[in-house]
């Protein structure tokens, strides 16, 4: 009886132990994020010496959402996916707000400094806010970083108090326009730098 109690207990310590290195190997390939930098930016049309139009020139202003964020602690270095959810606010005079929103995974992510980027179009931000170019005033962006669907980083950017938790906003405090919140891959800016950005996932139909 003894023997087999003492059996009984080298078998629980073994899986207690199995166990806790499981956990001990998860925590090591759990990438942790930590967000160095956010900030607005205004970028003009990318000009391209190859044009059909002799008239044509890049005049317009777009408005860039940088940011700058840092990996580790993927398996081996590297991270599969990587998705952030961006927000922004556009407050165009005494009307009422715009929400904008966004999803961009990004793949194969080493262990590092990154940066990503989403944008507005600038003809949008005419219509809407007066301006010929952006005013990072008339604006207020987030982002959550996520990664296996856990939030694991967020950031907020905004020059002016803004309601609490105003990305969480729903009609009809808000007026919300869907696909105008851009990321590279779906403006002129798609085949500049590629090497400076992750690769963005294709979302598929």
């Amino acid at each position: 009886m003894k023997r087999a109690v003492r059996n009984l207990t080298g078998l629980v310590l073994a899986l207690l132990a199995a166990g806790v290195f499981c956990l001990d190997v998860a925590a090591q390939d759990r990438t942790r994020v930590r967000i160095t930098g956010m900030k607005f930016r205004n970028v003009r049309t990318p000009k391209f010496d190859d044009t059909s139009n002799p008239e044509a020139s890049a005049k317009s202003e777009w408005l860039q959402c940088y940011l700058e964020y840092e990996t580790e602690g993927g398996r081996d270095g590297w991270t599969n996916e990587i998705t952030l959810e961006w927000a922004v606010l556009v407050w165009p005079g005494d009307k009422k707000p715009l929400l904008l929103t966004t999803s961009v995974t990004y793949v194969d992510i080493e262990d590092g400094k990154h940066r990503a980027v989403v944008y507005v179009r600038p003809n949008f931000i005419r219509r809407h806010t007066g301006a010929k170019s952006p005013n990072s005033n008339d604006f207020s962006a987030y982002v959550e970083v996520l990664v296996d669907g856990q939030r694991v980083a967020r950031q907020e950017e905004s020059r002016q108090r803004r309601p609490r938790n105003w990305w969480q906003a729903k009609e009809p405090d808000v007026r919300r326009a869907e696909g105008e919140l851009l990321p590279r891959t779906e403006t002129p800016f798609a085949h500049m730098d590629y090497d400076f950005y992750e690769h963005i996932k294709p979302k598929r139909p």
